[in-house]
């Protein structure tokens, strides 16, 4: 999946799955699908061949927002770092691929 194809901004994270013996790290999320109507469904984002998950947010009431992300080029081990700023911080992946599903989190 081409990262710049998921609609970042707005996406609520609602639930966060780590399965490391997978080495996959699963976020369900409201995904914005019609921002002039105001209209979120629940999407799952997967990370899979994760090598690293770290959290960098303070206290916060309610789930956070993401409201940026990037993504780095990959690394000499087929790696890419992906960077989500949200409304509490920010949160950074390592991981070697990415996908976005519709509906809650299966697995």
């Amino acid at each position: 999946m081409d990262f710049s194809k998921i609609h970042w901004h707005d996406s609520v994270i609602k639930k966060v799955v780590e399965l490391p013996s997978e080495e996959r790290l699963l976020f369900e999320v409201d995904y914005p699908v019609d921002w002039e109507n105001q209209k979120w469904e629940l999407h799952t984002i997967e990370f899979a061949d994760l090598h690293t998950y770290e959290i960098h947010e303070g206290p916060f009431v309610g789930s956070p927002t993401i409201l940026d992300a990037a993504k780095s080029d990959v690394d000499e081990y087929g790696n890419s770092t992906f960077k989500l700023d949200t409304n509490a911080g920010y949160r950074i992946i390592i991981c070697k691929k990415i996908s976005i599903t519709e509906g809650k989190i299966h697995g």
